[in-house]
């Protein structure tokens, strides 16, 4: 539901007194119970594993857990996409789209057309709290889910129609209401994409809002430049080995990707290819015929807190070091349920943060079959009691089935990684917090499978080293910030200059301070080759996006850049951290006179200013 002018004046009126709901009948909020339906033993598990921050009692599985829509693409948009940025004043990118001709013009290669809308609407967590206006896509926090295909390539037209958050700092800084925080300047970042970063949400190629920016994904594998092959039957080029399968989006402003995040500007991406085709009846002998259609169901979790007093969702703009919330929420609402017939499904699960970890179980002892790690399909499946546990940002596609269970069987998803404070999680407890229950209610018949290998790991051994290139990067904290090789963030200012279509080893350090951090790096995955000088196992031996460095820990990345040029940002994803400076800009050069890493400096373009810390302000 979009909220007109008048909503919007009149919830400015109301929230005023900090108790009222528009459509609550001109009635304050109070808690619908006078007791919590809750036992004292499920509340001190919640309270050791998620930390006491006394949000209002909910009732446990009151509500259905939605699946968010899948977005339908559109036949046209006005004004018609081009390369340069138009001479229209709705359009708010400044840089020309990358390979535009041979990529979005080709005929052998149609464009999927796709629009859409950040904008305000009224939101309910779960019936017990009040309705309260969230940020999303065409009216869904968590946003809708593309279905996109490789050789398929996508322009999505981006809206920014937020309304402006007040410059005054928040009455009680330390609990900033829903209604106090957020940027109306946004940069949308599909996160995992292989994107030129004109398109790739860059925290630096934001747009105001009234404006809108064309977002372009080739849906290439990446390396498409290098080796041009069709090789897969949809026209995309390159190695079927480098497909991506489960990315998702989030807002990526600087400075306040961590309001603007936790209010609600985040959705899930789907690609798809002739192996992971998203057709369980595909009579493709290549298909893997994974479960698909409505038993591929996306899960986002997410955990905030509640004002006790009002009922409303609150963040605290003060801190620097990690938020955490003692209600986790599931596709937006709290501890919901979701009916399952006997089959398979296939769960493909994100932590959209601001900064918890996950390590999740299943009750009555069933076990989870992985087949990725971030939203990558590993070489073969691995059945295991609990997954690769989840830190933010991380994804994991997981198959449960349920044809052993009987109708009538209830199944609940845990978290049992006890974390009460944003630096890092403490121990698996031996009970956990119910996240969301599965309720058998019925059969169905199931034509999917998993089959014993998945997608093979792509071969490296032809990769050359430019210069025997090396780099280390060491995240830290000092006199205040986090910092980068002892350098907070400078806008403008570029750490690494790196060859197009070149390759190095990266080391990430975590400089200690018991902290652990999850290091994402924009524009392409990497080969995680060393944890601690020794070499990975078998899930992190697979391609990833996000890497967590524990504390004093280190890790060796092969890193590949390929196919496009320009900037692109590494940072912590606890969003804090990278709110707070935990971040640092590479450049990729088509140029072959660079100098080599151990010879290589920074260099400044010039700031270009952003909001102050998710508070609404312009520099």
């Amino acid at each position: 539901m979009a909220l007109s002018r008048r909503d919007l004046m009149k919830w400015s009126v109301l929230t005023a007194a900090g108790l009222w709901v528009p459509g609550a009948g001109g009635r304050a909020w109070s808690h619908p119970s006078s007791t919590c339906p809750i036992s004292d033993e499920a509340k001190e598990i919640a309270d050791r594993i998620l930390g006491d921050l006394k949000s209002p009692c909910t009732r446990p599985f009151a509500v259905p857990m939605p699946v968010p829509p899948v977005q339908q693409p559109v036949a046209l948009v006005n004004p018609i996409p081009t390369k340069d940025p138009s001479s229209d004043p709705r359009e708010g990118r400044r840089l020309p789209h990358q390979q535009f001709e041979t990529l979005f013009q080709d005929p052998q290669r149609p464009v999927t057309m796709y629009e859409v809308r950040q904008q305000e609407f009224l939101h309910s967590f779960h019936p017990d709290l009040p309705l309260q206006p969230v940020w999303g896509f065409n009216g869904h926090s968590p946003g809708p889910v593309y279905h996109a295909r490789y050789g398929r390539p996508v322009i999505l037209r981006n809206w920014n129609l937020l309304p402006e958050v007040s410059d005054k700092a928040p009455k009680v800084p330390e609990k900033a209401k829903v209604y106090e925080f957020g940027c109306h300047f946004v940069s949308t970042h599909l996160h995992n994409g292989h994107t030129a970063p004109e398109s790739d949400g860059n925290p630096r190629n934001f747009w105001k809002n009234g404006l809108f920016h064309d977002q372009c994904y080739a849906n290439q594998y990446a390396g498409y430049d290098l080796d041009p092959r069709v090789r897969d039957g949809f026209s995309a080029a390159g190695d079927p080995s480098e497909a991506l399968g489960t990315l998702w989006y989030h807002d990526h402003m600087h400075d306040a990707t961590a309001a603007n995040v936790y209010k609600g500007l985040t959705g899930m991406f789907l690609l798809f290819d002739e192996l992971d085709s998203g057709n369980e009846l595909d009579s493709n002998p290549m298909a893997l015929r994974l479960p698909s259609g409505e038993y591929d169901v996306p899960i986002l979790l997410t955990d905030k807190a509640f004002d006790p007093g009002d009922g409303l969702l609150y963040l605290d703009t003060t801190n620097t070091a990690g938020v955490v919330g003692d209600k986790v929420l599931v596709n937006g609402v709290i501890q919901p349920y979701f009916q399952v017939a006997r089959r398979k499904y296939r769960f493909r699960f994100l932590n959209a943060g601001p900064s918890r970890f996950y390590q999740l179980f299943l009750s009555h002892g069933m076990t989870f079959t992985q087949i990725s790690n971030d939203g990558n399909l590993l070489e073969r499946p691995v059945e295991r009691q609990t997954p690769t546990r989840l830190g933010a940002a991380e994804r994991i596609d997981v198959i449960i089935d349920f044809s052993k269970s009987k109708i009538g069987d209830q199944i609940c998803l845990e978290n049992r990684l006890r974390q009460t404070g944003g630096a890092k999680p403490a121990d698996v407890e031996s009970k956990g917090v119910p996240l969301l229950r599965f309720d058998v209610v019925r059969d169905a018949p199931d034509p999917s499978r998993v089959p014993e290998v998945l997608r093979k790991r792509p071969d490296v051994s032809h990769e050359a080293l430019r210069c025997q290139g090396k780099r280390e990067f060491i995240f830290n904290r000092g006199n205040g910030m986090w910092t980068v090789n002892g350098r907070p963030y400078k806008d403008g200012q570029v750490v690494a200059h790196v060859q197009r279509n070149s390759a190095e080893i990266w080391t990430f350090k975590n400089g200690g301070g018991g902290w652990d951090h999850p290091i994402h790096v924009h524009h392409n995955e990497f080969l995680l080759l060393k944890r601690n000088g020794l070499p990975v196992a078998d899930i992190e031996a697979g391609r990833k996006d996000v890497v967590r460095l524990d504390p004093g820990g280190e890790v060796e990345l092969l890193m590949r850049f390929r196919d496009f040029e320009g900037q692109y940002p590494i940072h912590c994803h606890n969003v804090l951290h990278e709110d707070h400076a935990m971040m640092a800009m590479f450049e990729i050069q088509d140029k072959s006179d660079l100098p080599c890493p151990d010879k290589d400096g920074p260099t400044e373009d010039g700031e270009r200013p952003g909001c102050h810390h998710g508070n609404g302000h312009e520099h």
